[in-house]
């Protein structure tokens, strides 16, 4: 990634967070809308990633130390940890959500809340890989290395301890299971 596909990136993720019009901005930023500082994050976690591969310079070492910072801060104060990379349009309803930074997570991908994407325990690399269009459900746990195919919606409170490659279908339940197709 260059630097004006990492500009191209923000600035589809503000227009996905668009807040329509100065009253609107003025009134989110005025009651502290949690809508505001996930953007941030986002942003910020975007920058923080781009410079963690371009530290070949003293500059950018030093961007990726400010990002880094900036980013884990903001992380702390509205529960959010997202070290992992993300793909285009990713849309973060609400906190309190952990990703491994190993996993992966495709375009258009939602996030509902209360998630935690991450390994077992015992291996950092085996981590989820999730694919394009993804809809998680709040409170879905998806753990270990599985692989999670495009176009799948997983329900809330879903537990996904195995791969599913079949595009197209909901999975919900503990252990996650096939419940039906889109």
């Amino acid at each position: 990634m260059n630097k004006s596909e990492l500009k191209k990136l923000i600035k589809e993720d503000k227009m996905l967070y668009k807040n329509d019009g100065l009253l609107k901005r003025i009134f989110l930023t005025t009651t502290r809308n949690p809508k505001k500082y996930i953007l941030k994050y986002i942003i910020l976690s975007r920058k923080y990633n781009y410079y963690k591969k371009h530290r070949k310079t003293i500059i950018n070492k030093i961007l990726f130390l400010i990002y880094s910072f900036r980013k884990n801060k903001l992380g702390m104060k509205i529960n959010l940890e997202v070290n992992s990379e993300f793909g285009e349009n990713l849309q973060i309803y609400h906190r309190n959500i952990v990703i491994n930074p190993y996993a992966r997570i495709g375009n258009n991908c939602v996030l509902h809340g209360n998630n935690c994407i991450g390994n077992k325990g015992n291996s950092n690399n085996e981590c989820p890989q999730i694919g394009n269009n993804v809809d998680i459900g709040f409170g879905a746990a998806i753990i270990g290395n599985v692989h999670i195919a495009d176009n799948i919606i997983i329900g809330a409170n879903a537990v996904v301890t195995k791969s599913f490659d079949e595009e197209g279908i909901v999975i919900a339940g503990n252990p996650a299971k096939k419940i039906k197709e889109k």
